[in-house]
């Protein structure tokens, strides 16, 4: 299959049940207001584009402008900071959505376009959360290697490997968070504009004759981000969703002691070791959580 939304349509699981939709818009509602968005409001003073020492750190800053038309002058910390907001109140219309279109037990063959449009919406919100959580991780790391002036600082608080899906995913971050940080009535208008149509393989030639524009005028089908396993594996839900809390939550505890610890820094021109210390313990635990959430990935082919 060529066309974007049968390919996604195609990945899901044949049935589940309407709770696992719920149960995910709750988490990640939770995860938005506990985590993600205190950790950038936060942040964003210690990331002002004139105070920003790393190299690495300002190109990140110029490609989002590029991408997203970031304030120059706030930063694209303050940027993300202020549409994570929207973020969360798009899941919060896709929960009121869901719990009035879906019916209790979800047959995918035949959905309506309108309802798999919900589903990857709210799939994207996640990636949205879990993605802008371990950039800002990443963004700590380059100021406090730029600050301290040491070359070898960043290769022991990351892995090349997550360096390399950062980059990786950053145009397709950057792409959804311009697409589900729009405000709620121009969210709403765009999918009660989608045509009556459902989304299998018999409805290719229909979905061949529609304009792109008119069936995802969120331009949410042409962004990949990390797929999560809620949608496309029965089995592995709650465990999925278990590391995800965990790593949201150490990942929320070391932006702070991370932030203490550039304070440190730049108050001091050294950093506290006794932080550091707890740095290391703490992202020991996220290591862990990362790799087993890349585990329950590969473990569908993902």
């Amino acid at each position: 299959m060529s066309n974007p939304i049968l390919n996604y349509a195609s990945r899901l699981l044949p049935t589940f049940k309407r709770d696992r939709i719920e149960e995910d818009g709750r988490i990640l509602a939770t995860e938005l207001a506990t985590n993600t968005i205190p950790a950038y409001e936060s942040s964003a003073a210690s990331f002002l584009p004139k105070d920003v020492k790393s190299k690495e750190v300002k190109r990140f800053f110029d490609d989002y402008n590029r991408e997203m038309g970031g304030h120059p002058l706030k930063g694209m910390v303050a940027d993300i900071s202020l549409r994570l907001v929207k973020v969360s109140n798009v899941v919060d219309l896709i929960r009121t959505a869901s719990e009035k279109e879906f019916e209790t037990s979800i047959v995918v063959d035949g959905i309506t376009l309108y309802k798999v449009s919900l589903i990857k919406s709210l799939e994207l919100c996640g990636f949205i959360s879990r993605y802008a959580l371990r950039m800002l991780h990443y963004l700590y790391i380059l100021e406090t290697a730029a600050a301290t002036k040491d070359e070898g600082y960043t290769s022991t608080q990351i892995s090349r490997g997550e360096i390399k899906e950062l980059q990786g995913f950053f145009h397709d971050f950057c792409r959804a968070l311009r697409a589900l940080s729009r405000d709620d009535k121009s969210f709403v208008k765009d999918l009660e504009s989608l045509p009556s149509v459902t989304v299998g393989p018999a409805a290719e030639a229909t979905l061949a004759n529609i304009p792109t524009t008119k069936l995802d005028p969120l331009n949410i089908f042409q962004v990949q981000g990390f797929i999560s396993v809620v949608y496309r594996v029965q089995m592995m839900f709650a465990q999925s969703q278990v590391s995800r809390y965990k790593e949201a939550k150490d990942l929320k505890t070391n932006l702070e002691l991370r932030k203490l610890y550039l304070d440190s820094i730049k108050a001091s021109g050294q950093g506290d070791e006794t932080l550091q210390r707890e740095i290391d313990i703490i992202q020991s635990r996220i290591d862990r959580c990362a790799e087993q959430i890349r585990k329950e990935e590969e473990k569908v082919g993902m």
